[in-house]
């Protein structure tokens, strides 16, 4: 968890908000499955596949796979990518 906080505040940058939103939905992920300490069920909402936890693969390709659609999307809509100065 270290680690996470460390990486975070590395690749902050200008926006604080958007960093630490990005921290919270990392762990909140992160603690999808069963706890290995007390071997009770966290955030699974009763769907027994998210036992196991979240795979990382999965949550990248996903991620990736979100970006591409959004960026087709925008493209067909005709819609430009607004540079800030």
């Amino acid at each position: 968890m270290v680690l996470a906080f460390c990486t975070v505040s590395a690749v902050l940058g200008q926006s604080t908000l958007r960093g630490l939103t990005a921290l919270g939905v990392g762990l909140a992920m992160g603690l999808v499955g069963i706890d290995q300490i007390t071997a009770q069920v966290r955030y699974t909402g009763g769907v027994p596949e998210l036992m196991d936890g979240l795979e990382v693969v999965l949550v990248a390709v996903g991620l990736f796979a979100v970006g591409e659609a959004a960026t087709a999307v925008c493209t067909r809509a005709g819609w430009s990518r607004r540079r800030t100065p």
